[in-house]
């Protein structure tokens, strides 16, 4: 049982057309706020996370659409993993027998 009907590539078009929720990423600029941020940085782009006006986890990219790809790809996977640990204390009848086999 999946428990995401859309796939990251639907996620990464429908972001390509109407960009990211401000309550999700900022995009815009860099205001000093704990949030994940993509923005324009040297010659490319930059994603990181901000807490108490420290970067932490940076990663570096020549285009935008691959540092949107990366953001996409770091949500999707975050909501995968809270969805199933979610069903995963909800269903104890259900469930596999492991978190790794959970399809």
């Amino acid at each position: 049982m999946d428990l995401i009907s859309v796939t990251r590539e639907d996620v990464d078009r429908w972001v390509e057309r109407h960009g990211f929720a401000t309550t999700s990423v900022r995009d815009d600029r860099y205001d000093g706020a704990e949030a994940l941020y993509l923005l324009p940085e040297d010659d490319g782009w930059v994603v990181f996370y901000s807490e108490r006006g420290q970067r932490s986890f940076a990663h570096h990219f020549a285009v935008r659409a691959e540092a949107r790809r990366w953001v996409v790809d770091h949500l999707y996977d975050s909501a995968r993993t809270s969805l199933n640990h979610r069903w995963w204390h909800a269903h104890p009848d259900a469930r596999p027998s492991s978190i790794g086999t959970m399809p």
